[in-house]
């Protein structure tokens, strides 16, 4: 059995996230392909997610030499919607990381567009909430 997925579905990745950013496979819906792409940054697979980045708006690259990287440690669905016509749609997400400055919650609402038959992802309204640290273990 492969690892959990990072998304937080309780499926193993290679059954979850994992066919579309490494298996190459098409996320059916916009909450399926901010699913991956959590878990794509989790993993650090710069590849799948400057792909699934909408042309329009997508950097020249999402990991700088020698950053460390965030440690992902929780997702949480807020809300989706689609379109009407099924070609948009958006996902609010919070999602717990830690950084060298500690924990912080991202909250963001994400938008997407199908292009050429596949999501792919445009923009995002993003707030950051840093958390208080945790409290040390008391000294024996």
């Amino acid at each position: 059995m492969s690892a959990p997925c990072p998304c937080g579905s309780g499926k193993a990745l290679s059954d979850c996230c994992g066919r579309f950013v490494f298996g190459g496979e098409a996320a059916p819906d916009p909450e399926a392909l901010m699913r991956s792409r959590y878990s794509a940054y989790a993993l650090g697979a710069e590849t799948y997610l400057l792909e699934s980045w909408s042309a329009r708006q997508r950097p020249r690259r999402i990991f700088e030499p020698g950053e460390t990287p965030v440690q992902w440690v929780g997702l949480e669905i807020l809300g989706t919607s689609l379109a009407k016509k099924g070609h948009r749609g958006t996902v609010t997400f919070r999602a717990t990381g830690r950084d060298d400055e500690g924990l912080f919650v991202l909250q963001e609402k994400s938008r997407f567009e199908r292009h050429e038959g596949r999501w792919v992802y445009v923009d995002g309204e993003t707030a950051v909430e840093r958390l208080p640290g945790l409290p040390e273990a008391p000294q024996s």
